[in-house]
């Protein structure tokens, strides 16, 4: 009998002791804020998970002279076997400011920054997913660094050429148009404060973070200066990884758009996905987007 009062008394404290012990509540993965240092500009960084954990996602956002505060949700992504990295372009968020001079806003600026923040986090390669302009950044910095980008992934990418860039953009405005004329835009309200309807599938969609509510018209004006007559089909050309295109249906950008971007990586491994019930963001559709992503990355969607 006293044997099994032995037995029976620490069997019953740990019953006791696994019923009653608080469990530590689930949460998301750990946000660090770091800066990363580009010449005379202190570079805004956000690392959401273990950069350490295998695969390190680096995304550029869109633009040009809008902050990375919309790509935030990509941090869903993050997880024990990836990471996410934003961060905020010069001039903008953020990040400090140089002087406003197109000589600062140029494509080779741009890949510094890029290559500031890798440095800055002890990078050797990582996987490079670029929105909207910050496609064209992506694809840039691709051809200029292949052997520090593991795989590509690009959504909504702006267009490989300056003109094409343009008529995106008078795209852009004419939808505006056609919206305020329906009542979604209130045409009263300042310029681009609520603009982001004109890229949506679906104009009364409210996304949980503003898109481009802090659009620095300046750093915008003077980096589309810098820029201009840009045409990137030869290096894309050049191009041999692993290429993700993902594209909502109803982008006002253009689906033709897309398509030129996948014969111009003509030597890449191109996926082109379109995104149905969809515009230029994947806030209208994230679990699609996010599906297709870690698929592609060759990670479980449940990790």
């Amino acid at each position: 009998m006293k044997n099994q009062k032995v037995l029976f008394f620490p069997t019953f404290i740990l019953l006791m002791i696994a019923v009653f012990s608080p469990v530590a509540p689930q949460s998301g993965p750990v946000v660090k804020e770091s800066r990363a240092v580009s010449g005379d500009v202190a570079l805004f960084v956000r690392t959401a998970g273990d950069i350490s954990s295998g695969h390190v996602l680096l995304a550029v956002n869109g633009g040009p002279g809008v902050s990375s505060r919309y790509l935030e949700d990509l941090g869903t992504l993050a997880g024990p076997d990836l990471a996410v990295v934003t961060y905020d372009q010069r001039g903008v968020g953020r990040s400090s400011r140089p002087s406003l001079e197109t000589g600062q806003f140029t494509f080779d600026k741009y890949l510094e920054d890029i290559e500031s923040v890798r440095k800055s986090l002890h990078l050797e390669s990582f996987h490079l997913l670029g929105h909207s302009w910050g496609g064209v950044l992506a694809l840039k910095y691709a051809a200029v660094h292949p052997g520090r980008v593991d795989s590509i992934i690009l959504i909504g990418s702006g267009p490989l050429r300056h003109d094409e860039f343009m008529e995106a953009i008078a795209n852009i405005r004419k939808r505006v148009i056609e919206l305020m004329k329906a009542g979604v835009i209130d045409p009263k309200l300042p310029r681009h404060s609520d603009i982001y309807p004109a890229y949506l599938s679906d104009p009364r969609f409210k996304p949980k973070t503003e898109l481009i509510s802090d659009l620095d018209e300046q750093v915008q004006n003077i980096t589309l200066e810098a820029v201009k007559e840009y045409d990137l089909r030869t290096e894309a050309a050049k191009i041999d990884k692993r290429v993700l295109i993902l594209w909502g249906r109803d982008d006002v950008v253009g689906l033709d758009i897309a398509e030129k971007t996948r014969a111009a990586l003509s030597a890449a491994r191109v996926e082109l996905s379109v995104i149905e019930h969809c515009g230029h963001y994947w806030q209208e559709q994230p679990e699609e987007y996010f599906s297709r992503i870690r698929r592609f990355l060759g990670l479980s969607i449940f990790s």
